[in-house]
């Protein structure tokens, strides 16, 4: 009996405990209930909520906030509307066409956030539009596009490509307008600024609503530093200069540097390489090795093997010959080229196999192990490969820059 009291007292005294806990952490936070959806469309809908209470701490923020997993927070998307008690109404934007939300109202104090009650709803189908990718692209002008699919239950009234120095552009930025209802179109984008970055996406507007195609990103061609680059279309977003190292053409052999040296010299050698035996395992962007960003300044640096192996495998290249010189042509997926001539190499005071091979040293050394190599592409004919060679042989350097 004794200890059948013991054990209700203990019950009885852990529940008293969870309730006092439960008061001293809900105490000062607001109270906030979420409103209806409504006005759903194909990227857009309109929520909202009211904030009853403050807690007896000053609201310094409000608004709804939505994923399409159960449960959003306010780090997920969301919308500040105001501040304090009272109800307010919230646009929700940059949805995507057919998809399932989940939304609640939210109120911040100093105390903490606390949630409303969890909404659902679904944005409207839309029609369906893919964009095309971004090729003839100039300094500053671009070639784009897209296909209407679908209509989505609704005659398509307008389509083109809207297009923004930031992500996830809408027809409220600039934008073309290239006909109307299913197909394929071709928009020319006008008027953009030399060396910028841009993203673009299609899009096809009815009377539901506007739908967008997936985003691209590409840079018209300009300059950094006054070397000239061009973007090529490449997934990384990188720019590859137009010229090597040491020359004003494209077509210019330039400067031989030996790997980790930045400046051009009579004789390539073991004894007059600065970096024999040491252990550098990569020299990007350190102007005390990197040829590219010592003489060319700026952003520019040497290309890392992965830079490199990405030249390869998504351009498309032709052994050719500008101005009088063999050399490599490769087009990158915008439509873009970058002639890489072939100057041959330096050992010695001797310059060899130029006009049959062209050798491009990486940023990165041939091996931790192995302190007197360094990697290269070459090219030969339409062939390009990696490999490692002699830190002191001279080869040429064609920067890139982020």
């Amino acid at each position: 009996m004794k200890k059948g009291l013991l054990l209700m007292l203990s019950i009885i005294l852990m529940l008293t405990m969870c309730k006092k806990k439960e008061e001293i952490t809900t105490q000062g936070l607001p109270v906030v209930t979420t409103q209806e959806v409504t006005e759903i469309g194909i990227s857009s809908a309109i929520c909202g909520g009211e904030v009853t209470e403050d807690g007896g701490v000053a609201v310094m923020a409000r608004g709804v906030c939505w994923s399409i997993n159960p449960d959003p927070t306010i780090t997920d998307a969301h919308t500040t509307d105001g501040s304090g008690t009272g109800s307010f109404t919230s646009n929700m934007t940059e949805l995507d066409a057919g998809t399932v939300y989940y939304v609640r109202a939210y109120a911040t104090n100093e105390v903490g956030t606390v949630y409303g009650e969890e909404k659902q709803f679904k944005t409207k189908e839309g029609a369906k539009v893919t964009t095309k990718d971004v090729t003839g692209i100039t300094e500053t002008t671009a070639i784009c596009g897209g296909e209407v699919t679908d209509y989505g239950g609704a005659e398509v009234t307008a389509r083109g490509v809207c297009w923004s120095t930031n992500e996830n552009p809408t027809i409220a930025d600039s934008h073309t307008t290239d006909g109307s209802g299913l197909g394929s179109f071709t928009s020319n984008i006008t008027g953009l600024a030399t060396g910028n970055t841009y993203y673009v996406r299609a899009y096809a507007t009815t009377m539901a609503g506007t739908s967008y195609g997936i985003q691209k990103r590409f840079t018209t061609n300009g300059q950094i530093n006054g070397h000239d680059f061009l973007d090529l279309g490449l997934s990384s977003g990188i720019r590859w200069a137009t010229c090597n190292v040491g020359a004003s053409t494209p077509s210019e052999y330039g400067n031989y540097y030996a790997w980790g040296e930045i400046e051009p010299k009579e004789s390539y050698t073991v004894g007059t390489n600065v970096t024999w035996g040491q252990e550098i395992e990569e020299i990007g962007g350190n102007p005390q090795y990197d040829a590219a960003t010592a003489n060319c300044g700026g952003t520019w640096r040497m290309p890392t093997r992965e830079e490199v192996d990405e030249l390869i495998n998504e351009c498309e290249w032709e052994w050719t010959s500008e101005g009088d010189h063999n050399g490599c042509r490769v087009t990158g997926p915008s439509g873009n080229s970058i002639f890489l001539p072939a100057a041959g190499e330096r050992y010695g005071t001797s310059n060899n196999n130029a006009g049959t091979v062209g050798c491009y040293w990486i940023s990165t050394s041939g091996s931790t192990f192995q302190s007197g190599l360094g990697l290269f592409f070459g090219i030969y004919y339409n062939i390009s490969n990696i490999g490692g060679d002699n830190r002191y042989y001279g080869h040429s350097v064609r920067a890139v820059s982020d």
